[in-house]
């Protein structure tokens, strides 16, 4: 099991090296833009259109994401 700091640092380079990516699309009836984002090495995804800004979105997606990695031990594993 890999120490706090090696876990964080090893999240933020999935974000900088191109690991994660991000759709984003129109919600029809008015509502706001969904955003979608997609872990490739490991196929997690996270999806928010529940606020009315991409923004919110997309932080919200990326938060989730980010939990659902520490869950994996893709993250935590050496």
């Amino acid at each position: 099991m890999l120490p706090e700091q090696d876990v964080l640092a090893k999240l933020e380079a999935c974000f900088v090296d191109g690991e994660v990516e991000t759709l984003i699309w129109r919600e029809h009836g008015g509502g706001g833009t969904a955003v979608k984002v997609v872990h490739k090495p490991t196929g997690i995804e996270a999806e928010c259109d529940k606020h009315p800004t991409q923004v919110k979105n997309k932080l919200q997606a990326v938060l989730e994401l980010v939990s659902k990695l520490l869950d994996n031990s893709w993250v935590r594993d050496a």
